[in-house]
């Protein structure tokens, strides 16, 4: 079976209708997994897409939203808090004790840690993804290793959607 890619316009991809076939297979006996799109940056943000998924797959697919939403909810506010812990602490060091000397490392080791952190989280997320997990790209939001007949029903569904290889 050819497994090829699509491109969803990110204008109609909230509101893509796919068929009830898996995308990793192409079975009839999917479930389906609302999940967000990977690769997402703030000019590009993630979208949430359901997708059909045989059983063995979604599976991967719920962990893969699980590590997603601990970046999101907890590595993500962790930086930011960070951040702006060590951005008051050197407002603090510079302009009100008008400190002239070394900086101290102590202040920077919390944002280094919380983005070594959140990089890993975020690596550990790519591997766990499925072939299919949609990724987000500048043209849209693209679909990797989709069995040809489901892309062709996704086309037919979809106008806008592109077939690639």
């Amino acid at each position: 079976m050819t497994k090829i890619s699509i491109i969803i316009p990110a204008a109609i991809a909230k509101s893509l209708s796919l068929p009830a076939l898996s995308l990793v297979d192409g079975s009839s006996d999917v479930e389906h997994v609302a999940v967000h799109s990977l690769d997402g940056s703030l000019r590009r943000r993630a979208t949430r897409l359901s997708v059909p998924l045989d059983p063995a797959s979604a599976k991967t697919a719920h962990r893969t939203e699980r590590l997603y939403q601990i970046r999101r909810y907890v590595f993500h506010p962790v930086f930011l808090f960070t951040s702006l812990a060590w951005f008051v602490a050197g407002f603090v060091f510079f302009a009100v004790k008008n400190a002239t000397g070394h900086y101290s490392w102590w202040l920077i080791a919390p944002m280094i840690a919380a983005a070594l952190a959140d990089e890993t989280v975020g690596s550990l997320i790519s591997r766990s993804a499925l072939a299919q997990h949609p990724r987000r790209e500048k043209s849209g939001v693209r679909i990797s290793g989709v069995p040809r007949p489901v892309a062709e029903e996704i086309v037919r569904l979809n106008p806008g959607v592109e077939i690639t290889s």
